[in-house]
Protein backbone atom coordinates (compact mmCIF):
# COMPACT_ATOMS: atom_id res chain seq x y z
CA UNK A 1 0.00 0.00 0.00
CA UNK A 2 2.72 2.40 1.01
CA UNK A 3 4.51 1.14 -2.16
CA UNK A 4 1.73 2.25 -4.18
CA UNK A 5 1.21 5.79 -2.92
CA UNK A 6 4.82 6.48 -3.39
CA UNK A 7 4.43 5.76 -7.21
CA UNK A 8 1.36 7.59 -7.43
CA UNK A 9 3.34 10.76 -5.78
CA UNK A 10 6.32 9.96 -8.97
CA UNK A 11 3.57 9.69 -11.32
CA UNK A 12 2.30 13.38 -10.20
CA UNK A 13 5.82 14.75 -9.94
CA UNK A 14 6.71 13.43 -13.42
CA UNK A 15 3.88 14.89 -14.76
CA UNK A 16 4.40 17.91 -13.46
CA UNK A 17 7.57 18.28 -14.46
CA UNK A 18 6.77 17.40 -18.25
CA UNK A 19 3.86 20.04 -17.84
CA UNK A 20 6.65 22.71 -16.74
CA UNK A 21 9.05 21.55 -19.14
CA UNK A 22 7.12 21.61 -21.96
CA UNK A 23 5.61 25.60 -20.92
CA UNK A 24 9.25 26.75 -20.62
CA UNK A 25 9.81 24.91 -24.29
CA UNK A 26 6.71 26.57 -25.64
CA UNK A 27 7.83 30.24 -24.27
CA UNK A 28 11.39 30.28 -25.67
CA UNK A 29 9.42 28.87 -29.15
CA UNK A 30 7.29 31.68 -29.02
CA UNK A 31 10.06 34.12 -27.79
CA UNK A 32 12.47 33.05 -30.24
CA UNK A 33 10.00 32.30 -33.65
CA UNK A 34 7.02 33.73 -33.08
CA UNK A 35 7.19 37.05 -31.86
CA UNK A 36 9.82 38.33 -34.26
CA UNK A 37 7.56 37.00 -37.12
CA UNK A 38 4.63 38.93 -35.32
CA UNK A 39 6.54 42.37 -35.19
CA UNK A 40 7.74 41.89 -38.70
CA UNK A 41 4.22 41.54 -40.03
CA UNK A 42 2.77 44.11 -37.75
CA UNK A 43 5.27 46.89 -39.25
CA UNK A 44 4.13 45.50 -43.34
CA UNK A 45 0.97 46.11 -42.45
CA UNK A 46 1.32 49.13 -40.88
CA UNK A 47 3.43 50.14 -44.05
CA UNK A 48 0.58 48.96 -46.01
CA UNK A 49 -1.87 51.06 -44.36
CA UNK A 50 0.37 54.33 -44.98
CA UNK A 51 0.76 53.36 -48.60
CA UNK A 52 -3.34 53.53 -48.53
CA UNK A 53 -3.54 56.16 -46.73
CA UNK A 54 -2.31 58.30 -49.56
CA UNK A 55 1.42 58.89 -48.35
CA UNK A 56 2.04 61.44 -51.52
CA UNK A 57 5.66 61.02 -52.28
CA UNK A 58 4.88 63.97 -55.01
CA UNK A 59 3.69 66.37 -51.87
CA UNK A 60 6.63 65.22 -49.86
CA UNK A 61 8.85 66.63 -52.81
CA UNK A 62 7.15 69.65 -53.21
CA UNK A 63 7.28 70.02 -49.24
CA UNK A 64 11.14 69.78 -49.26
CA UNK A 65 11.27 72.16 -52.40
CA UNK A 66 9.50 74.69 -50.37
CA UNK A 67 11.75 74.01 -47.13
CA UNK A 68 15.00 74.74 -50.32
CA UNK A 69 13.26 77.89 -51.24
CA UNK A 70 13.27 78.88 -47.49
CA UNK A 71 16.73 78.26 -47.04
CA UNK A 72 17.76 79.86 -50.34
CA UNK A 73 15.90 83.24 -49.37
CA UNK A 74 17.71 83.10 -45.99
CA UNK A 75 21.23 82.81 -47.19
CA UNK A 76 21.39 85.27 -49.62
CA UNK A 77 20.39 84.01 -53.49
CA UNK A 78 21.79 81.16 -55.68
CA UNK A 79 25.07 80.36 -55.91
CA UNK A 80 26.43 77.13 -56.67
CA UNK A 81 26.34 76.07 -52.74
CA UNK A 82 22.63 76.28 -52.58
CA UNK A 83 23.06 74.34 -56.14
CA UNK A 84 24.15 71.51 -53.84
CA UNK A 85 21.80 71.96 -51.34
CA UNK A 86 18.97 71.63 -53.69
CA UNK A 87 21.18 68.64 -55.13
CA UNK A 88 21.43 67.04 -51.80
CA UNK A 89 17.62 67.55 -50.24
CA UNK A 90 16.31 66.37 -53.67
CA UNK A 91 17.98 63.20 -53.11
CA UNK A 92 16.44 62.42 -49.83
CA UNK A 93 12.98 61.30 -51.00
CA UNK A 94 14.06 59.78 -54.06
CA UNK A 95 14.77 56.41 -52.32
CA UNK A 96 10.86 54.89 -52.58
CA UNK A 97 8.47 54.10 -49.62
CA UNK A 98 11.78 52.80 -47.81
CA UNK A 99 13.75 56.31 -47.83
CA UNK A 100 14.38 58.34 -45.01
CA UNK A 101 12.00 60.99 -44.05
CA UNK A 102 13.64 64.55 -43.14
CA UNK A 103 12.49 65.24 -40.21
CA UNK A 104 14.27 68.54 -39.39
CA UNK A 105 16.63 71.15 -41.65
CA UNK A 106 18.12 73.67 -39.33
CA UNK A 107 19.41 76.71 -40.89
CA UNK A 108 22.57 76.93 -42.62
CA UNK A 109 25.94 78.32 -41.04
CA UNK A 110 28.30 80.34 -42.81
CA UNK A 111 32.10 80.88 -41.51
CA UNK A 112 34.05 83.00 -43.46
CA UNK A 113 37.93 81.68 -43.23
CA UNK A 114 39.84 84.43 -45.78
CA UNK A 115 39.04 84.45 -49.08
CA UNK A 116 36.47 81.09 -48.91
CA UNK A 117 33.29 80.71 -47.02
CA UNK A 118 32.63 77.65 -45.46
CA UNK A 119 28.96 76.33 -45.55
CA UNK A 120 27.77 74.05 -43.16
CA UNK A 121 23.85 72.49 -43.02
CA UNK A 122 22.31 70.35 -40.66
CA UNK A 123 19.54 67.92 -41.63
CA UNK A 124 17.96 65.14 -39.46
CA UNK A 125 16.36 62.67 -40.92
CA UNK A 126 14.38 59.39 -39.67
CA UNK A 127 14.59 55.66 -41.00
CA UNK A 128 16.12 52.28 -40.53
CA UNK A 129 19.91 52.02 -39.70
CA UNK A 130 20.83 50.19 -43.23
CA UNK A 131 18.94 52.38 -45.38
CA UNK A 132 20.71 56.10 -43.59
CA UNK A 133 23.70 54.71 -43.93
CA UNK A 134 23.47 53.58 -47.44
CA UNK A 135 21.60 56.84 -48.32
CA UNK A 136 24.99 58.58 -46.48
CA UNK A 137 27.62 56.66 -48.84
CA UNK A 138 25.44 56.91 -51.83
CA UNK A 139 25.76 61.33 -50.85
CA UNK A 140 28.93 60.95 -50.00
CA UNK A 141 29.52 59.37 -53.76
CA UNK A 142 27.51 60.53 -55.75
CA UNK A 143 27.16 64.48 -54.47
CA UNK A 144 30.42 66.60 -56.07
CA UNK A 145 31.23 69.16 -54.00
CA UNK A 146 29.14 68.66 -51.01
CA UNK A 147 30.83 66.59 -47.71
CA UNK A 148 29.33 64.39 -45.34
CA UNK A 149 31.66 66.06 -42.13
CA UNK A 150 29.62 64.66 -38.84
CA UNK A 151 26.84 61.96 -38.81
CA UNK A 152 25.28 61.79 -35.31
CA UNK A 153 23.02 58.19 -34.85
CA UNK A 154 20.44 58.38 -32.15
CA UNK A 155 16.96 56.84 -31.10
CA UNK A 156 14.04 58.79 -30.81
CA UNK A 157 12.80 56.78 -27.55
CA UNK A 158 15.42 54.23 -25.19
CA UNK A 159 15.99 50.79 -26.14
CA UNK A 160 16.69 47.32 -25.11
CA UNK A 161 19.03 45.55 -26.74
CA UNK A 162 17.64 42.55 -29.09
CA UNK A 163 14.07 44.10 -28.49
CA UNK A 164 11.73 42.98 -31.58
CA UNK A 165 9.54 45.60 -33.23
CA UNK A 166 10.04 48.45 -35.73
CA UNK A 167 10.59 51.26 -32.98
CA UNK A 168 13.81 49.56 -32.20
CA UNK A 169 15.25 49.94 -35.71
CA UNK A 170 14.09 53.18 -36.27
CA UNK A 171 16.72 55.68 -36.08
CA UNK A 172 17.11 59.66 -36.06
CA UNK A 173 20.15 60.67 -37.89
CA UNK A 174 22.09 64.30 -37.69
CA UNK A 175 23.92 64.83 -40.87
CA UNK A 176 26.52 67.45 -40.97
CA UNK A 177 26.98 68.59 -44.49
CA UNK A 178 29.91 71.04 -45.80
CA UNK A 179 30.46 72.67 -48.73
CA UNK A 180 33.14 75.46 -49.71
CA UNK A 181 32.62 78.17 -51.84
CA UNK A 182 35.70 80.56 -52.86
Amino acid sequence: MKQAASTRMSYRRRLLLLTAGSAVLLLLVMRKRVLPTWSLWQECRRLEADQRAGVDLEAERQRLEARLAEITARSGGDGPAEDRWRAVIGSIGSGGPDAPKLIALSPEHLQVTGERTIHTLPVVLEGRTGTLLRFCDRLERGTTGVHLVSLDLHTTRPTAFGTPGGAARRLHATLYLRTIAP
